[in-house]
């Protein structure tokens, strides 16, 4: 591996009997000590800085089966997915009514500061219940949905933004079209997310490919 090369980094589980992923990318800043496996020191790193604060936002009826991170930009050949068995339910306190409907999300816009597709991204989250919400407005109210979703956001700046704690990894959008373009260095496919900020409303999810 090398300096700016980029990392798919993927948490599979599930949530009321679907299936349900959680995707970011991220850039590798040094080169492992000893040799280490630099897909597994960044999973590693999200468990340290973000794992706790995933699971503080979804109840017991999600399970976080595996979790896995590819090199997708750098030096050929590129290695196969380094890939973890978790095992590990969401902590947060069940909420009184019923469950909303998986497809039913609050959306984490990734912004860079720039300007164009290929330099904006977005992550979605599931999970909530039906006093999460009035109608489509989410409740602001400390350990409900949004302000769980909006301290997983927070960890992963603190762990992982412009100067974020960890030294080792940068969340990134990549983008695919750019990387497509021959002779396209990995740091200019994809850019250093800035903010992140969780979208004060409902809206849904839709599949997606990598």
């Amino acid at each position: 591996m090398a300096i700016n090369d980029t990392s798919f980094f993927k948490v599979t589980g599930q949530l009321r009997g679907r299936q349900y992923i959680h995707t970011l990318h991220f850039r590798h800043l040094s080169v492992p000590v000893g040799g280490a496996n630099p897909d597994q020191v960044l999973i590693d790193a999200w468990q340290t800085v973000a794992q706790a604060a995933w699971l503080q936002a979804h109840t017991s009826d999600y399970s976080m089966q595996t979790i896995s991170a590819q090199r997708i930009c750098g030096s050929p050949p590129l290695p196969s997915p380094t890939l973890e068995a978790s095992g590990l339910t969401g902590t947060r306190s069940p909420a009184s009514g019923d469950p909303l409907s998986p497809w039913l999300c609050l959306r984490a816009n990734e912004g860079t500061g720039l300007a164009g597709r290929s330099r904006h991204g977005a992550f979605f989250f599931s999970g909530g219940w039906e006093l999460d919400v009035n109608q489509d407005v989410p409740d602001p109210t400390a350990g409900r949905w949004l302000p769980l979703a909006q301290s997983y956001c927070t960890a992963l700046m603190t762990g992982f933004g412009p100067s974020g704690s960890n030294s080792d990894f940068r969340l990134v959008v990549h983008s695919r079209k750019l990387a497509s373009v021959p002779g396209t260095q990995c740091d200019q496919a994809s850019t250093q997310v800035t903010s992140l900020v969780v979208t004060p409303r409902l809206t849904t999810n839709r599949s997606r490919r990598q």
